[in-house]
């Protein structure tokens, strides 16, 4: 029910659903990750943070809650926090590529270090070519952090049809 309510938007009633549920589950992880959830929503980073780090505590092999908290780490900036989490998702699944983007990407961020985005783009493409269209956008992202208006523009190019929301040009 809490979960329903969340999705609704109606935080207060999904707060009380967990206050009911923790009465009979105190250690249930899905009650610290959604109150986490709801916290952040609603601008409060550092309950959201701890309720998150608790479910991590109950579920440490969680790779949506990892992915997630390293959002919120990304947002507070705690960059080597974030940096460790993204480490134990790609630990507990090295060939998923979403976390190893991210932990690469973290990089320019943290340190202003392109290079990690660049090879990590580059092998991925020599892996399978394909991929190209779908590392667009982060190629975009690379070209701008690296003042390269030809990649961006090579980017742009491989991004084809894929507008990205009805804002976006054609």
């Amino acid at each position: 029910m809490a979960g329903h309510l969340y999705s609704n938007l109606d935080y207060n009633g999904a707060r009380a659903e967990i206050e009911r549920a923790r009465e009979t589950l105190p250690n249930d992880q899905l009650l610290f990750e959604l109150s986490g959830y709801i916290d952040r929503r609603q601008g409060r980073w550092q309950e959201s943070t701890r309720n998150l780090e608790r479910a991590l505590e109950l579920d440490p092999n969680n790779r949506y809650v990892l992915q997630q908290i390293s959002n919120s780490y990304e947002f507070l900036p705690q960059y080597a926090k974030e940096a460790a989490v993204l480490d134990r998702a790609i630990a507990l699944k090295p060939n998923d590529r979403d976390p190893r983007i991210s932990r690469a990407q973290l990089d320019i961020y943290w340190t202003a270090d392109t290079r990690p985005l660049h090879a990590l783009i580059e092998s991925l493409i020599r892996q399978d070519s394909a991929v190209a269209a779908d590392l667009a956008p982060m190629r975009i992202f690379l070209a701008t952090a690296e003042r390269d208006p030809v990649a961006g523009a090579k980017a742009l190019a491989d991004l084809r049809d894929k507008s990205y929301g009805p804002d976006a040009i054609r």
